[in-house]
């Protein structure tokens, strides 16, 4: 039950500083266009010094020999996450199958289990150094592979130059710092510097979602003529949000994995889709409406569902 609370706690946090966001935005406080420009802010300088700065101060490889299978465990579990898609992708409507998949498959793997790891364990937590090096990969996996999803668009493919995003500079430029000890004569101003921009990070980020959320929902309803797709939405909740994890908690209870890195698989199959989806899919041709629906009803479900997903990981994994 203490895990329970927690994760609702973190995630009940989430959704209060989301819900502020839809409130600016729907009150017309704010500009939407004032709320992009912030995107910038959070995840191409806010968010690197958050990485950058647990990295320094939190990471020990000496007493985690085994630090860069993280990348690894993450390729595992993407593996799993891809054939578990496959399979449930044709429970949903033949015309809605390419959006059923990519919403099931293309996890919001980085920002949910920050915020979620963050409100359980604090923003200067190895947590986040675990997330951040398992989740390395992730940011250029998603753009190179999902134009594939949607035949005759694939002039996007292979774009190494996306590998190179903020996150995974500063990452790896803050290993390679720790690695050769370099790290001790960093004044103390550079990482309290880097600690106060990382600050910002979580909340900027949850306002962004919230904000994105509710103006991408609002124009699939205007565009799809305010039809909802109940079947399709109640398919996927009970495929994503429930299926999915407790397929992964069964694996887990097969294999022999540290906890902590347990316990980040668990959250990447408890998660919503990726909030970037919806854009992507209309990019590429696809129904931004259907995939916005499945987005906005999974993100209202986690409130409760990841909190009984993390309370049954403990239950049967330990926490």
């Amino acid at each position: 039950m203490r895990l329970f609370v927690s994760t609702f706690q973190a995630v009940a946090l989430m959704f209060l500083i989301g819900g502020l966001g839809v409130y600016v935005i729907s009150r017309k406080i704010v500009p939407s266009s004032a709320l992009k420009m912030l995107s910038p802010l959070a995840i191409d300088i806010a968010l690197p010094a958050l990485a950058s700065y647990n990295v320094l101060t939190k990471f020990k490889p000496e007493e985690n020999l085994l630090w860069w299978m993280l990348p690894v465990y993450w390729a595992g579990f993407t593996v799993i996450a891809f054939i578990l898609s496959l399979i449930f992708m044709n429970i949903s409507l033949k015309v809605y199958r390419r959006e059923f998949f990519t919403s099931l498959f293309y996890q919001n793997g980085i920002f949910f289990p920050l915020m979620i790891l963050g409100g359980m364990y604090g923003t200067n937590s190895i947590h986040l150094v675990n997330l951040f090096l398992f989740t390395l990969f992730f940011p250029a996996f998603f753009h190179n592979t999902m134009p594939k999803v949607f035949k005759g668009h694939t002039k996007d493919n292979h774009n190494i130059s996306l590998l190179l995003n903020p996150v995974f500079v500063a990452t790896i430029f803050t290993l390679a710092v720790r690695l050769i000890g370099f790290n001790k004569y960093l004044p103390n101003f550079v990482l309290n510097g880097l600690m106060m921009v990382g600050g910002m990070s979580l909340p900027l980020l949850l306002l962004i979602i919230g904000a994105n959320v509710h103006t991408e929902y609002h124009l699939s309803r205007v565009n799809a003529g305010n039809n909802i797709e109940w079947v399709e939405i109640i398919k996927f909740l009970i495929t994503k949000n429930i299926l999915f994890p407790l397929v992964m908690i069964l694996l887990l209870r097969l294999v022999t994995l540290p906890h902590d890195i347990a316990f980040l698989i668990l959250l990447q199959a408890a998660v919503p889709p990726i909030t970037i989806v919806p854009i992507i899919t209309e990019r590429y041709g696809g129904n931004g409406s259907i995939v916005n629906q499945l987005l906005l009803f999974s993100f209202i479900f986690s409130l409760i569902s990841i909190p009984v997903m993390v309370m049954l990981f403990g239950w049967y994994i330990g926490g």
